[in-house]
């Protein structure tokens, strides 16, 4: 593998900075995670140069060939070696909750600590790559470089260095820019975060009032887009008052993101109460607050938001609309203390009113027939129907509607379907649908839609393709004239006269199918005798030459393969077929 050693060192202008460096491994122990604490404890500022070095170089063997290259993304140095083609990233990140980028990184080779002092290295940002062995120093560095340290301050510094590939960084976003008020025994703080990395998963870091670093119990997977998470801060015994988290996410790749602040309150104050509703209704949501915990003397007033709008002052048992268009609103409310800056926690419930009807379609498989009522707001409360010969009327009787309908009509009648259906508010919907029961061409043997009848292989009598369809009763969605429908299979030439028995199918001629009309396709035939004949053949091949052009359900006859089109193996297999060597349709 890919090794190397890492050396660091500090320069400084005088004694008295004492820098302590605290190193752990994370994501599964393929990144080492490096935080430089530097004190200055002079009575005077100090001005530091802060870096580190590393060569590189296979297995034991400094003598392998070892190439340096700067990653694309520029946050980092990929050490490789050509040959068995290993690689080591090295990501010169800051750690999470660091805000002291890297002033520079650079790679190539080295021989002595000019490095530290900013006259080597540093100035040759420009390079992107260098090859050489491990003796020679493929290598790479980075460093902060002339920063000044207060007089008894003390600055934070940190590299995320490792093996893996490289990877964007997890983004960590708020929710709203709004500084929220809690209880302090109910404090929940929520925030977002996504990682567009391949199979991305993340840990969420944070540090609460400038405290120690705290990990989320678990992992967030699933980042196809944004995730709320949230950290409960309800058992830490909050004083009231102004507080700061800091929260930052750690990817599987071991890249950290920004870290983000999000200020809170907590509030001696309770969260007053909101009177109202939920349930959905037929109408306008109307509320009002209350409030049986606080002292009247320690709030100055309250404070209601209707959805994302603004805080408006509000009296207690004050009646105010909330809602009166279909839809929900979420209703907000809040207390404001007397002393400035301290506000309740936010209650919050939601107002729903339904003023739409629902919804009604029709599903048909053969003789079932489903009826699909859907309402998106209060939802369905029952759905009910009747048949009846007119579509003027209402049923004396409805039927519950429990599932599919089967089959309640003779081939060839019609009736009306009358549906209604009703949500859970009283919203009604009641449609009349006309209905009859049809017949549909299927077959075994044939293929079928709603135009063609194909594959027929040639000569084939009448009888014998009749014997290879058959009719489907079905639902149909379309309006009867109240006289009997004949079902009708009848096969019909060129010329519009019925042929029966013995005579052939050719190509073009028509089936009639209780009114609808199929057009037959016989594979191979090209003048609609039914036959392949040397006719045949001769029209293909001009069709072939572009000397004449077959058109519509002929050319539907020479596209004996699957592709749709009119090719040469086509016409192969026509010569084929009249030369007795292979039958088109076996």
């Amino acid at each position: 593998m890919i090794g190397g050693n890492l050396a660091g060192m500090l320069a400084v202008e005088e004694d008295g900075v004492i820098v302590s460096i605290d190193a752990d491994f994370i994501n599964e122990g393929r990144f080492v995670r490096i935080i430089y604490t530097v004190e200055n404890t002079n009575s005077a500022s100090r001005r530091i140069n802060l870096g580190a070095r590393a060569d590189s170089q296979v297995g034991n063997d400094a003598s392998r060939e070892v190439m340096a290259v700067r990653l694309e993304s520029n946050r980092g140095v990929a050490i490789r070696e050509p040959i068995g083609n290993m690689q080591f990233n090295f990501f010169g990140r800051n750690a999470p909750g660091i805000t002291t980028p890297i002033d520079n990184l650079w790679i190539g080779s080295f021989f002595s600590d000019e490095w530290l002092h900013n006259t080597m290295i540093f100035t040759n940002n420009t390079v992107q790559n260098y090859q050489g062995t491990g003796a020679q120093g493929a290598s790479f560095a980075f460093s902060w470089t002339d920063r000044t340290i207060g007089a008894g301050e003390t600055a934070i510094f940190s590299v995320i260095i490792g093996m893996g590939e490289v990877a964007e960084i997890p983004v960590v976003t708020r929710i709203n820019n709004t500084v929220e008020s809690f209880e302090s025994t109910d404090v929940v703080v929520r925030a977002l975060v996504s990682d567009n990395n391949q199979n991305p998963e993340v840990s969420i870091f944070y540090s609460l009032n400038g405290g120690a670093e705290q990990q989320l119990p678990g992992r967030i997977t699933d980042l196809d887009t944004a995730k709320e998470f949230e950290i409960d801060l309800s058992s830490c015994n909050l004083p009231s008052g102004n507080h700061t988290i800091q929260i930052w996410a750690l990817n599987r790749q071991g890249n950290p993101s920004e870290f983000i602040e999000i200020p809170f309150v907590i509030s001696n104050l309770r969260r007053p109460t909101i009177v109202m509703s939920e349930e959905w209704t037929r109408g306008e949501v109307s509320f009002r607050i209350t409030d049986e915990h606080n002292d009247p003397q320690d709030v100055l007033r309250y404070e209601v938001r209707l959805g994302d709008g603004n805080w408006e002052t509000i009296g207690l048992n004050t009646d105010r609309v909330a809602l009166n268009t279909t839809g929900t609103m979420l209703v907000s409310a809040r207390a404001i203390g007397v002393i400035e800056g301290e506000v309740s926690g936010i209650v919050s419930r939601n107002a729903r009113v339904d003023l739409d009807v629902p919804e009604i379609e029709f599903a048909i498989d053969g003789l079932t027939l489903e009826i699909i009522a859907t309402d998106e707001h209060s939802g369905v409360s029952k759905i009910e129907y009747g048949w009846l010969g007119v579509s003027d009327s209402l049923p004396s009787t409805w039927i519950e509607y429990t599932g599919p309908i089967g089959s309640l009509l003779m081939p060839g009648e019609g009736r009306y379907l009358h549906v209604r259906v009703v949500d859970n508010v009283g919203n009604e919907t009641l449609i009349v649908q006309g209905f009859r029961i049809g017949r549909k061409l299927t077959s075994e043997v044939y293929d079928i839609d709603d135009e063609y009848v194909r594959k027929i292989t040639p000569n084939t009598t009448v009888a014998n393709f009749l014997e290879n369809v058959d009719l489907v009763s079905q639902y149909e969605l379309r309006k009867h004239d109240g006289g009997p429908v004949v079902v009708d299979l009848t096969l019909y030439n060129k010329n519009d006269e019925a042929i029966t028995g013995v005579a052939l199918v050719g190509t073009g001629m028509i089936l009639s199918v209780d009114g609808k009309d199929y057009i037959l396709v016989v594979m191979g035939d090209f003048d609609g005798d039914g036959r392949i004949t040397p006719t045949d053949l001769s029209i293909l091949r001009r069709h072939m030459a572009g000397l004449e052009t077959l058109t519509s359900v002929y050319r539907k006859a020479g596209e004996l393969t699957t592709n749709g089109q009119i090719t040469l193996t086509d016409l192969l297999r026509v010569r084929r077929h009249l030369s007795e060597i292979e039958f088109i349709g076996g």
